[in-house]
């Protein structure tokens, strides 16, 4: 007597498949995002390698910012208030799933990480961080989301002493413009640059040129330039 069986078996017992690794794209720009950060007086936009932005995430959805972990990739920003990070691989985590994120962005002349600014004392030391959000992972490059459901925000500076306090203002000039140069966050005040031609009167005039954010790995600076003027003036910084 003969016997015969029939068995079927899934190929993936044999395969060794896996889930595909979860991708984002680490940018809040394009893809429906428009989501810039502005430094801590809420108008001007951060940009280049004296500002950083790192991804906090973790798996499914929770209100608590405190469980979440670096992803530790930051990205500098570009300009007004934009990074383009690429595409980062979230570990222990498959493509399908859905994440809670949050960005937080800080000054790297304080710290190579978020973390670093907080027990710092000097007086540029900011650091910022987005409202909550969940998006899903892609399983490819060309797929990866954007951080959709990012919302604009702004740095907070952490060390705001009381007044008084000298404001290191700084003037270099070339053969037809001067340029005013100040921490762009000393002390948590907003200042406005002053001329006048004769300091026997009262005779200030706020000039009307917007400060523009600037800045290098070892300071970060509002600076306003302006043509030299002839004859002379007196220039001042008032709050």
């Amino acid at each position: 007597m003969k016997c015969s069986f029939a068995l079927t078996l899934s190929l993936a017992m044999f395969s060794g498949a896996v889930p595909a690794q979860g991708l984002l794209n680490f940018s809040n720009y394009g893809d429906g995002v428009l989501s810039p950060v502005s430094d801590w007086d809420g108008t001007r936009q951060l940009f280049g390698p004296t500002f950083a932005a790192d991804l906090f995430w973790t798996l499914g959805v929770v209100t608590d910012s405190t469980l979440l972990a670096s992803l530790g990739q930051p990205a500098a920003f570009d300009t007004n208030g934009y990074f383009f990070g690429g595409i980062r691989t979230i570990p222990n985590a498959v493509a399908g799933a859905a994440i809670t994120c949050q960005v937080r962005v800080w000054d790297t002349p304080d710290g190579n990480l978020w973390s670093q600014p907080l027990p710092s004392y000097s007086p540029s030391a900011r650091i910022g961080a987005s409202l909550l959000f969940q998006l899903f992972l892609a399983d490819s490059t060309n797929a990866a989301p954007s951080l959709v459901g990012l919302m604009p925000f702004h740095t907070t500076p952490l060390v705001s002493p009381l007044r008084p306090q000298r404001v290191p203002l700084a003037v270099t000039e070339t053969t037809s413009t001067l340029v005013f140069s100040w921490p762009s966050y000393w002390k948590g005040w907003t200042f406005a640059l002053q001329e006048n031609a004769d300091l026997s009167t009262t005779n200030w005039l706020t000039l009307t040129n917007s400060p523009q954010l600037t800045g290098s790995r070892s300071q970060v600076l509002y600076q306003i330039t302006i043509g030299k003027p002839s004859p002379a003036r007196f220039y001042r910084l008032v709050q």
